[in-house]
C-alpha cells in the first residue's frame, strides 16, 4: 500500500466520510423510545388505548399497529398520531382479558424510512 501523505488524507477523508454517513443513517429511523402500557410492564385492568412513542415524527397512514393475547387477535382501530407526530396510538375494542399480551409495529418515519419492533406486556397479575 502507497503510504503517501495523499494517501493518507485520501483514506482519513474516505473515513470520515463513512462515519458521517453512518451516523446520519442512524439517526434516520424512527425507534420505539416508549411506549404505555410499558415494553414488558403491566398493568392492573384493560387500557382502553396503547401509545407507542417514537424518536422522530411518523406516517399514521403507513404504519401498523397489531395486539395479540391468549385469545388471539385483539381489535384495534387506528393508528393515529393524536397530537404528536412522534406517537401513534391504537384504541382497543374492548376489555383485554388477565394474560399476556404481544404488540407488533411497522412504521415510517416522515424521511421514509421503514423500522418495526414487537414487546409485550401484561394485563392482571
Amino acid at each position: 500500500m502507497n503510504n503517501s501523505p495523499v494517501s493518507r488524507a485520501l483514506v482519513l477523508g474516505f473515513a470520515l466520510c463513512s462515519t458521517l454517513f453512518l451516523a446520519e443513517s442512524a439517526q434516520a429511523h424512527a425507534l420505539l423510545q416508549s411506549a404505555s402500557p410499558s415494553v414488558g410492564g403491566s398493568v392492573s385492568s384493560s387500557p382502553s388505548s396503547i401509545r407507542l412513542e417514537f424518536s422522530e415524527g411518523v406516517e399514521a397512514r403507513y404504519s401498523h399497529v397489531s395486539v395479540s393475547g391468549p385469545g388471539g387477535a385483539v381489535p384495534v382501530s387506528g393508528p393515529s398520531n393524536g397530537g404528536s407526530k412522534s406517537t401513534l396510538t391504537v384504541k382497543v375494542s374492548g376489555k383485554l382479558k388477565p394474560g399476556n399480551y404481544h404488540v407488533s409495529w411497522s412504521v415510517v418515519s416522515e424521511d421514509t424510512h421503514k423500522t418495526q419492533g414487537s414487546f409485550n406486556f401484561q394485563v392482571g397479575q
